[in-house]
């Protein structure tokens, strides 16, 4: 193997590792918000989970239609599949990983009024 196939397969390895890192940041905003009992924000980090999910089932579709692909591959070929399943996974991964942050900074802030019981009183 060539140091150029060495790295593009570092980088198809990371991604998997990308995802989980994003999901797991996730579940953390949700099991957070749902300790202050912030309905709505722990919807959007589960569909934050799914929307990983998404992303990385696309990258494997599309890894596994190129593995299998009959015709010719050469380094633009492999810069393409690159490039089509690196970006949208790191992208995905830096968004949910800072509206993660910034929902959790919302809370610390005490912008979010919390749901509670003292407004049957």
């Amino acid at each position: 193997m060539s140091i150029s196939q060495i790295i593009i397969v570092g980088v198809l390895l990371s991604l998997p590792l990308i995802g989980l890192i994003a999901i797991g940041r996730a579940v953390l905003c949700a099991w957070r918000c749902q300790k202050v009992r912030k309905t709505a924000y722990v919807i959007l980090s589960c569909l934050y989970v799914v929307i990983m999910v998404g992303v990385l089932m696309f990258v494997v579709v599309v890894l596994f239609g190129y593995g299998v692909a009959h015709s010719g591959k050469n380094a633009s070929t492999d810069l393409v599949v690159l490039s089509i399943t690196v970006v949208p996974t790191y992208v995905a991964a830096c968004a949910i990983w800072f509206l993660s942050r910034h929902m959790e900074n919302r809370l610390k802030a005490g912008d979010v009024k919390t749901e509670s019981t003292s407004d049957l009183s």
